[in-house]
């Protein structure tokens, strides 16, 4: 049977990925603990769009950082902190 993991599994997969396994062990253990779904052509479609979002907030979420990493471009911070003559904090 073939299964959408919804979660990471060690020996199985990683989370989102199409996998097949046998019948009993989807039944009895990866559905009842909501690992996995089966891979039907609407939850394939569903997790397929839920990656293009996920790939769309990621393109987002980089450009908001190229912008502020380019508007901190140049920025110097100085810090001033007494000191004795030897050089260490007071």
């Amino acid at each position: 049977m073939k299964v959408i993991l919804l979660k990471d599994i060690k020996a199985l997969g990683k989370e989102r990925e199409v996998v097949n396994v046998s019948d009993g062990y989807a039944e009895n253990f990866l559905f009842p603990q909501n690992l996995a779904i089966q891979a039907t052509e609407a939850a394939l479609r569903r997790t397929k769009e839920q990656d293009q979002a996920e790939d769309r907030k990621a393109k987002r979420e980089m450009s908001k950082i190229a912008d502020l990493a380019k508007k901190l471009e140049g920025f110097e911070l100085v810090l001033k902190e007494k000191a004795s003559e030897a050089g260490r904090e007071r």
